[in-house]
């Protein structure tokens, strides 16, 4: 079932929330599967797409109502949230998508590129599985480019480097992958001329399919090397650029704009 969209709770330096969900959509989440990770899901969603951005308070009586469910499951949820770096919770203030730093992007990127790098000799092992699917994603990837699409092109080029953790039989190495995807999609929407980069994008993994290709172990890995290494100095200096970003190089935290929040 594909989880319903968050309600958005943007109460940001004052203004009125967006409308919320409609609670019947937000009815269907399945008790088989505990509400409190059906609703972590939703959310998490919405903090990747950048629908719920840094510093918005996530209010706990009208999100309950969207999602109808009770506070129990959600405070569970921001919990789950909170573990993942995804959420903050204040004492005494409630609950706020966490800021964005540039710090993050760079250990996000280390950790990403040595799972990557362990995957390499075994993924390559099996590259008749592979490489077909890294061409359909690339043709996917130039599909979304041309239509300007940057959440379509950002989830096809996600799911072209999850192949690499998928192809090497690894399926503790693909939970750790797959547990930062949230974070990683959330960095790559901070950039802040995404649509400039697709081409960038688009030629780096033109070169890390042609290296899988030749079924070369070393060459994948270096050019996996070098294209983790741009994107994480590219998205990291867009964090310590941004607007609103403060010296230190982190995205806006909830503060004193906040106030009006009750």
């Amino acid at each position: 079932m594909k989880p319903p969209r968050p309600a958005r709770t943007d109460e940001h330096r004052g203004s009125a929330p967006a409308s919320a969900a409609p609670a019947s959509a937000v009815a269907r989440l399945g008790a088989s599967h505990g509400l409190a990770e059906q609703v972590a899901r939703a959310l998490r969603q919405g903090i990747a797409q950048g629908e719920l951005t840094a510093g918005v308070r996530l209010v706990e009586d009208r999100l309950a109502a969207a999602f109808g469910v009770s506070k129990t499951p959600l405070r569970e949820a921001y919990r789950i949230l909170q573990a993942e770096g995804l959420v903050e919770i204040l004492p005494r203030r409630g609950a706020f998508v966490a800021g964005i730093a540039a710090s993050e992007a760079e250990e996000l990127y280390e950790v990403r590129l040595l799972l990557a790098s362990h995957a390499v000799e075994r993924a390559v092992e099996r590259r008749e599985w592979l490489v077909p699917r890294m061409r359909k994603l690339m043709e996917e990837m130039r599909a979304a480019r041309r239509a300007r699409d940057v959440w379509a092109f950002s989830d096809r080029d996600m799911a072209f480097h999850r192949l690499l953790a998928e192809a090497s039989g690894n399926t503790i190495l693909l939970a750790a992958y797959d547990a930062l995807n949230p974070r990683l999609m959330r960095l790559r929407l901070a950039l802040r001329d995404y649509k400039g980069e697709m081409d960038s994008f688009l030629a780096e993994n033109a070169l890390l399919l042609e290296a899988a290709e030749g079924g070369e172990a070393g060459r994948v890995r270096e050019a996996l090397g070098r294209l983790m290494r741009r994107r994480k100095d590219v998205i990291a200096a867009s964090i310590r650029g941004g607007a609103g970003g403060k010296a230190d190089g982190t995205a806006p935290r909830p503060g004193g704009c906040m106030a009006g929040n009750r």
